[in-house]
Parts: C-alpha cells; sequence; structure tokens
C-alpha cells in the first residue's frame, strides 16, 4: 500500500489534473490513497478536491443508498470515463436528483471497470504543459474507442 501525500496552497489551477495524473500512472494499482492536506488556501484549492473527485471505493450496498442523494466518487468516475456514452450521464456536482430528473443518471459501471479519460488524448508523451495550453486553440481530434 502507497500513501500519496500532496500538501497545497492555491493550487485550485492543477490539483484535479495532479490527482488524476496519480490514478493514470498508478498502473499496478499500488497507491491506495492519496492526502491532501491545504495551508490555508485562499483560492478555491477546497472546492477541487471534494467528495466526488475522491478516490474512496465504497461499499456497494452502502454506495448504493449514499447515492440516493448526493454524488459519489463512483458515479462521478462513471461521467469521466473513457466509454463515450457514459460522458453523457452523471452530470450533478452535489446532489444526484438532477439526474433523475433528467434522466442522465447512469450507474452501471463497477468501481474497478473505470477507466478516467479521454481516448484521443491518452498518449503520456504528448501530454505537456506546451500542448495542453494550446489544446483549447487546436482542432479536437475524433473520439476513438
Amino acid at each position: 500500500m502507497i500513501s500519496v501525500i500532496i500538501p497545497t496552497y492555491n493550487e485550485e489551477a492543477g490539483i484535479r489534473e495532479t490527482i488524476q495524473w496519480i490514478r493514470e500512472y498508478d498502473e499496478r494499482n499500488l497507491i491506495k490513497e492519496i492526502i491532501i492536506t491545504d495551508g490555508g488556501s485562499t483560492d478555491n484549492t477546497k472546492v477541487e478536491t471534494q467528495f466526488h473527485h475522491s478516490n474512496w471505493k465504497l461499499p456497494y450496498k452502502f454506495e448504493n443508498r449514499l447515492n440516493q442523494l448526493i454524488v459519489t466518487p463512483r458515479m462521478h468516475g462513471i461521467h469521466h470515463s473513457n466509454v463515450k456514452q457514459k460522458t453523457d450521464s452523471n452530470y450533478p456536482v452535489i446532489f444526484s436528483a438532477w439526474d433523475r430528473i433528467h434522466n442522465t443518471l447512469d450507474l452501471n459501471k463497477p468501481q474497478k471497470g473505470i477507466v478516467m479519460g479521454v481516448p484521443s488524448y491518452s498518449n503520456p508523451a504528448e501530454l505537456t504543459s506546451g500542448f495542453l495550453l494550446k489544446l483549447p486553440f487546436t482542432h479536437i481530434r475524433p473520439w476513438k474507442e
């Protein structure tokens, strides 16, 4: 078991990407927890590290009851999965009722089966800071399965 500790101070802009990078490159599933400490940030660092962005693997029965009210990490992870049909589901940030109202709820994916990311941009060698800064101004690649 490996724990990763990330000390932060005003890291709103990069903390989400840091956590995602850690998850993606832990190919042997050695990291069991990510601990984020905050040194009194004055930006929205705390907001960016909310529960639904955590990597908690909740017991299924508990998670099933909890997502009746709030968005759980698995539910949010399905939204960010690399399966195109899943990205058009599970939109809310806090309350899951919005997905039920708008018929966009999708919980049909086990926690272990969730792979996050966009397949068209999955080459780690090209995901440099310069590439990512230019990305909003370039042609978007077609989604590949």
